[in-house]
C-alpha cells in the first residue's frame, strides 16, 4: 500500500510465513528508479523459485506511465530487493493511459508470462503483455466501453486463455470480459445483461454496451450496498472454478457475488451470504479500498482493508469467512 504522508509503496515482510506482517515503526519501502504518482492504483504478483520469494510491482509515475518493478526477498531482513524496474506504457500501439487508471496483473506462468490490464484516457479497458521472447508489447483491447462509473480493475485466470477481468460499470452493474478460447474478450453485465449477447472486444461500441430491458433470470435483481464507486474490487477463483467477486459495500461491509460452475455449465452472478462482523469487521470508510490474494490451488481467498485504522486480513474458503 501507499503511504499517503510520503508517497512511499510500503510492504508486510516478504519472509513471514502464512500469516503477513506489516510493520509500520518503521515501515518497509519499495526502492524505487521512478517515483510513484500520489495517488495511485498498485498491482502485484510474484512466485517463489526453491530461493527466494520474487515479487512483480505494478503503479504509475508522475507522467502516467505504467512501471513494472521486479524485486526479490531478503530473507534476513524481510525486505523486498529491487532487482529491475522499467516503463511499459511506452510500447508501441499503447494508447494513452488514464492519469487516474486502475492496475490489475495477471501472471499465466513461465511461458505465458503476464498481462496488465488498465484503462485509456476515454476509459476503454486495455492491456500489456510479458513473454520471455517478446519481453513487454501492447496486448490489445480488453473492452472499448468507455461508459464507467470508476477505475477498478481486478483480474484472474483459471488456464491458459481462461481470463477474467471485472471492472466497475455503472450506480447498479458490473462488467466481466472473459478470454475465450477464440482469442477474444467476451463482454457481459450483471445484474443487468447487455442488449447484444455475443459482445467482445472487437464489438461496435455505439450499439453493442446497451442494456437489455428484460433482466436476467440467473443474476441477481440488484448488488447489495452498491453506489458504483467502491474504491476497488477483488476477483478470486477456486479449486471448483467458482469466480469470486468481493467489494466493500456503501455500509463499510465486505460483500461477494459468485458464479458456481456444476459440470460444465457456469451458473449466473449470486450474491453471497454476508460474514458476521466479528469475522470480518466494517472497513473505516464506505466504498473503502480492499486487495484480494488468492491461490487456485487450494481455495485460500484473502480479502485486505482497513478497520479501526489498521490493516485486517479475512480469510474465505469453500464459502465459508474465517476471523481476521
Amino acid at each position: 500500500m501507499q503511504n499517503a504522508s510520503t508517497g512511499l509503496l510500503t510492504h508486510s515482510l516478504c519472509h513471514s510465513n502464512n500469516t503477513p506482517l506489516f510493520p509500520l515503526d518503521p515501515p518497509l519501502s519499495f526502492e524505487t528508479t521512478y517515483a510513484p504518482r500520489n495517488g495511485t492504483s498498485l498491482a502485484a504478483t510474484g512466485w517463489f523459485d526453491s530461493k527466494t520469494t520474487w515479487a512483480s510491482l505494478f503503479y504509475q509515475n508522475n507522467n502516467d506511465d505504467i512501471v513494472s518493478a521486479v524485486y526479490t526477498c531478503d530473507f534476513q531482513t524481510g525486505a523486498y530487493k529491487l532487482v529491475e524496474s522499467s516503463v511499459i506504457s511506452d510500447r508501441s500501439g499503447t494508447p494513452a493511459v488514464h492519469p487516474e487508471t486502475g492496475h490489475s496483473v495477471t501472471l499465466l506462468g513461465e511461458q505465458e508470462g503476464y498481462r496488465v490490464f488498465f484503462h485509456d484516457r476515454a476509459k476503454a479497458l486495455q492491456s500489456l503483455k510479458f513473454t520471455q521472447v517478446e519481453s513487454w508489447s501492447y496486448g490489445g483491447p480488453v473492452s472499448t466501453n468507455t461508459n464507467r462509473s470508476g477505475m477498478a480493475i481486478h483480474s484472474m485466470f483459471s488456464g491458459v486463455r481462461n481470463v477474467t477481468v471485472v471492472t466497475r460499470r455503472d450506480s447498479s452493474n458490473m462488467e466481466v470480459s472473459r478470454l475465450n478460447i477464440d482469442g477474444a474478450w467476451h463482454i457481459s453485465t450483471f445484474p443487468t445483461p447487455l442488449l447484444a449477447p455475443n459482445t467482445t472486444n472487437l464489438s461496435n461500441t455505439t450499439t453493442s454496451f446497451l442494456y437489455s430491458n428484460t433482466s436476467s433470470s440467473s443474476s441477481p435483481s440488484t448488488l447489495p450496498a452498491w453506489s458504483g464507486h467502491p474504491a476497488n474490487l477483488g476477483l478470486a477463483i477456486d479449486t471448483h472454478l467458482t469466480r469470486h467477486i468481493f467489494y466493500i459495500g456503501t455500509d463499510r461491509a465486505p460483500h461477494s457475488v459468485a458464479a458456481f460452475v456444476t459440470g460444465t455449465t457456469e451458473s449466473g452472478w449470486r450474491v453471497q451470504p454476508g460474514q458476521d462482523a466479528d469475522r470480518w469487521p466494517l472497513a473505516d470508510e464506505p466504498d473503502a479500498d480492499l486487495a484480494v490474494a488468492s491461490q487456485l490451488g487450494t481455495s485460500s481467498i484473502r480479502l485486505y482493508y482497513v478497520s479501526g485504522g489498521r490493516v485486517v486480513e479475512g480469510r474465505y474458503k469453500d464459502g465459508v469467512g474465517v476471523e481476521e
